[in-house]
């Protein structure tokens, strides 16, 4: 977002042949996420929600191993 901050693309005129830089680049053949600040704006949206979604995932599923592993820790320091 910085970059394309900083060349003046969020500016109010329309800046003719240039495109938006993403983070993620998706074929996504409905949106001109590229050259529309409209499309782009979805997309940053989706990436940011698929971004958070799939880090949240993976720490969840990290924090019930680590569960797991203390629990049979202590299931064997029972014994």
């Amino acid at each position: 977002m910085w970059n394309n901050f900083s060349s003046g693309k969020y500016k109010a005129k329309i800046l003719y042949n240039s495109t938006y830089e993403h983070s993620l680049y998706l074929s996504m053949p409905v949106l001109k996420t590229y050259t529309h600040f409209n499309a782009y704006v979805v997309n940053c949206i989706y990436n940011w929600l698929m971004s958070y979604l799939c880090s949240v995932s993976f720490c969840m599923l990290d924090l019930f191993l680590s569960l797991m592993v203390f629990n049979v820790w202590g299931h064997f320091k029972i014994l």
